[in-house]
C-alpha cells in the first residue's frame, strides 16, 4: 500500500475476471445482419411503379454489394431474390436554397431488387 492508495495489484488478484457476452444483433444463419445492408426502401413514383412487375427498390449502405443485399432481402422478408441490380447517385454541389450559400447534397446507393413470381413485399 502506498500513501495515494497503489493498491491495483491487490484488487486484481481478489477479483476474478468475469467477461459479460453480449447478445448478437439478431444475426441469422447466413452471418448477415439486414438492418446493416438494408438503409430504408426508396419509395419514388418510379419505383412505386416497379413494384408491379416484382422489383423493389432500397437504399442500401455503400459497402453492401449484391450478395449481401440479396441476402438480408431475403432474411428480413421471407422472399426468394432472383436479381439485384445496383446503381449509385453521386452527390451534387450547387446553391441549396439557403440565401446563396454553398451547400451539397448527398449520393446515394440503390439495389433494385426482383423476386420470384408469386413473392410480394407490402412495403407501405
Amino acid at each position: 500500500m502506498g500513501i495515494f492508495g497503489n493498491d491495483k495489484e491487490e484488487k486484481k488478484a481478489d477479483a476474478p475476471a468475469v467477461k459479460e457476452e453480449k447478445a448478437p444483433k439478431a444475426v441469422t444463419e447466413t452471418g448477415v445482419i439486414p438492418a446493416n445492408i438494408l438503409a430504408k426502401p426508396h419509395l419514388t413514383e418510379k419505383a412505386l411503379l416497379a413494384g408491379v412487375k416484382n422489383v423493389y427498390v432500397f437504399q442500401v449502405f455503400a459497402a453492401a454489394n449484391k450478395r449481401d443485399v440479396a441476402k438480408a432481402v431475403e432474411e428480413a422478408f421471407n422472399v426468394t431474390v432472383t436479381k439485384v441490380n445496383m446503381t449509385k447517385t453521386p452527390g451534387k454541389k450547387g446553391s441549396r436554397r439557403t440565401k446563396g450559400k454553398a451547400g451539397s447534397k448527398s449520393g446515394i446507393k440503390k439495389a433494385y431488387v426482383t423476386l420470384k413470381d408469386g413473392d410480394k413485399l407490402q412495403l407501405i
